[in-house]
């Protein structure tokens, strides 16, 4: 597990079920499998931060991402919104959204 997200830390990927992994993953088991499954699917080949705030304990980031789809070579762009919570250092939640318009389009399955 990452020292940097809480042990009973909850990943949330909402968007549809165009999006890979799509649901909540809650605590370091889950979240690993989450990043696994991650790894072995997709290849990131393009991320950009392009803005992100900070207040208190959140921390939003505003981006865009390119990946290749491992097995079928497809790659597709999308931009994408994170909210990270923090607290004592770790990452509590994580909660993201997708273009799934973009990620729709690009017929990557």
């Amino acid at each position: 597990m990452n020292p940097k997200i809480a042990e009973n830390a909850e990943w949330v990927q909402p968007d549809g079920p165009e999006v890979l992994l799509l649901g909540i993953y809650r605590g370091g088991v889950q979240i690993a499998v989450c990043f696994l499954v991650l790894n072995n699917t997709l290849e990131s080949t393009k991320f950009d931060i392009n803005e992100y705030i900070a207040k208190e304990n959140e921390v939003v980031v505003i981006g865009s991402y390119q990946a290749r789809i491992k097995a079928t070579e497809k790659t597709y762009s999308s931009d994408f919104v994170s909210i990270f919570t923090i607290d004592g250092g770790k990452i509590v939640r994580y909660e993201t959204c997708h273009d799934t318009a973009a990620i729709v389009s690009a017929n990557i399955w």
